[in-house]
C-alpha cells in the first residue's frame, strides 16, 4: 500500500499546473505519453486476465515472459513512469517533475520488490531465470 501511495504522490506532483508550455518539452511529452500508452497496452495484452492492481498469484497463474516482459519484468510500471514524465513535461515545473519522478520511483521500488518476492515464491527457478535475463522496470537498469 505504501508503494501505491508514493506512486500516487508522484503522479499528483507531475499534474500540478505551473507556468506555460516549454516548446521542445511538449514534443518530448507527447513521445513519452505515446510510448507509455503503447507499452501499457502491450503489457496488459500479454497479461490478459491475470492483471490486478494488487499482485496476487492464483492457482492457474502462469509466469508471463513474452512481449514487453522479455525486456522488463514490470512494464506497466515502466509505462506509468513514461506517463508521469510526459504529464510533468506538459504541465508542471522542473522541480515538481523531479519530485514526481522521485516519489514515483520510490513507490515503484516498494511494489516491485514485493511483487518479485511473491512471484519468486510461487515460480522458483523459472522466476529466477527470468529475473537474471531481464531488467526490473527501467530497461537499462537492473
Amino acid at each position: 500500500m505504501r508503494g501505491l501511495v508514493l506512486q500516487g504522490v508522484g503522479l499528483a506532483c507531475a499534474a500540478i499546473p505551473v507556468g506555460s508550455s516549454r516548446g521542445v518539452a511538449e514534443v518530448l511529452a507527447l513521445l513519452s505519453l505515446t510510448a507509455g500508452l503503447l507499452l501499457a497496452w502491450a503489457a496488459l495484452t500479454h497479461l490478459g486476465d491475470q492483471w490486478r492492481v494488487n499482485a496476487v498469484v492464483t492457482e492457474d497463474h502462469r509466469l508471463v515472459t513474452s512481449g514487453p516482459y522479455r525486456v522488463v519484468r514490470h512494464p506497466i510500471y515502466t509505462s506509468l513512469l513514461a506517463m508521469v514524465a510526459g504529464t510533468g513535461l506538459l504541465v508542471t515545473s522542473w522541480v515538481l517533475l523531479a519530485a514526481a519522478l522521485l516519489f514515483y520511483a520510490a513507490g515503484t521500488e516498494i511494489r516491485v520488490r514485493s511483487e518479485d518476492a511473491l512471484l519468486a515464491s510461487h515460480f522458483g527457478a523459472e522466476h529466477e531465470a527470468w529475473r537474471r535475463r531481464t531488467k526490473t522496470w527501467i530497461p537499462w537498469v537492473h
